[in-house]
């Protein structure tokens, strides 16, 4: 296993990570791109057998704190570990860059996600009616979540 940042080359693989991770409301690949290339952001990868199998972007919101905009792991290599790995390496880098917070945004129905960042110690912060545009499990609200580092 291997963590390390984006390559130009991998943008087609996180675009299918993308895609096979949120069958509601994943970013287009002008979406991806726009993220992905911002001068605000970075971006992990992580490769199992030089294969990616996730990806995950953090830009910064202000000079205290940075937003995950996006972090997915292919289904097939879920609850294995590789996601506390990725959202490690995120926050190290965060904190490398001298950020003090990290905030994110989870469809409220994503009881996965939601579980999974509340694990890492993300605590939820606000309730966002009609934060998505697209609705999944019949909710288009969100939670922001934040973590102190």
């Amino acid at each position: 296993m291997e963590l390390r940042f984006f390559k130009n080359s991998d943008l087609s693989d996180i675009s299918k990570i993308e895609n096979s991770s949120f069958s509601v409301g994943a970013y287009s690949l002008i979406m991806l791109k726009s993220m992905i290339y911002s001068n605000s952001s970075f971006t992990v990868v992580i490769e199992e057998n030089n294969k990616i199998i996730g990806y995950g972007t953090a830009a910064k919101l202000n000079k205290n704190s940075m937003d995950i905009e996006s972090i997915a792991i292919l289904p097939g290599y879920q609850k294995k570990g590789y996601g506390t790995k990725l959202i490690d390496a995120i926050e190290d880098e965060i904190k490398n860059r001298s950020y003090k917070t990290v905030i994110l945004e989870v469809r409220e129905k994503n009881e996965n996600a939601k579980n999974f960042y509340l694990n890492h110690g993300y605590k939820i912060i606000d309730f966002i009616e009609n934060y998505y545009l697209l609705e999944f499990n019949g909710s288009r609200n969100a939670y922001r979540m934040e973590k102190h580092l």
